[in-house]
């Protein structure tokens, strides 16, 4: 029976991968993922499969690859804004497990050692995100960022509102270049990097 097996592996840094995660890699026939998953987690003697950046392909990729037992690498958690969701309806319930993670949610409220169990988070995936009053009437708020939507992009909108609010940027967590960055003025926001994967924290003062 072809098993695939949904894999989160944390936001990045090898070190916030699970045991049952490393274990579920190494016994699967063939790894599905981005270069830098795959650099990092997939053992030298699998067969694997780069997307090059085209997450969309994977449910279609699935229909056609008949190994018995398959491995889709996903970034943080497969729980919080990954294609867990999109496979599940593709492939069906009953051949797919989810193997759970850390979420860059959670390593950025650690970092700043504040809790989340009261968060709301957002994502735009390259929307034009026009109406923000959601995510400024939130006690604690996250945007996930992308290319279109950058932490930079998304806080000259918020300034430009002139809500009193704490903004943070969190940049490749858990990977050796990680960045925590309070955004207070805007000479703060001209000063990010453009970087891969980010966080926008909205807190109240």
């Amino acid at each position: 029976m072809r098993r695939i097996n949904i894999i989160s592996c944390g936001p990045g840094g090898r070190g916030y991968i699970t045991y049952e995660a490393l274990d579920r890699i190494k016994e699967s026939d063939v790894i599905i993922g981005s270069e830098r998953l795959l650099k990092t987690f997939a053992p030298r003697d699998k067969r694997v499969i780069n997307i090059k950046g085209k997450i969309d392909i994977i449910p279609s990729l699935l229909k056609t690859t008949q190994s018995s037992k398959i491995a889709v690498l996903v970034t943080g958690d497969a729980g919080i804004y990954s294609l867990a969701r999109k496979i599940v309806d593709v492939i069906g319930r009953e051949d797919v497990e989810i193997i759970p993670g850390v979420s860059s949610l959670q390593v950025a409220f650690a970092r700043i050692k504040e809790s989340w169990e009261d968060v709301k988070t957002f994502t735009f995936h390259g929307r034009d995100c026009r109406n923000l009053e959601d995510v400024l009437t939130s006690k604690k708020a996250v945007i996930f960022c992308d290319k279109k939507n950058s932490a930079k992009a998304l806080l000259k909108k918020l300034f430009s509102k002139d809500v009193n609010k704490r903004y943070i940027v969190c940049q490749n967590l858990t990977l050796e270049d990680e960045e925590i960055i309070e955004i207070k003025k805007d000479e703060d926001i001209d000063k990010l990097k453009e970087v891969s994967t980010e966080l926008l924290i909205i807190l109240e003062q």
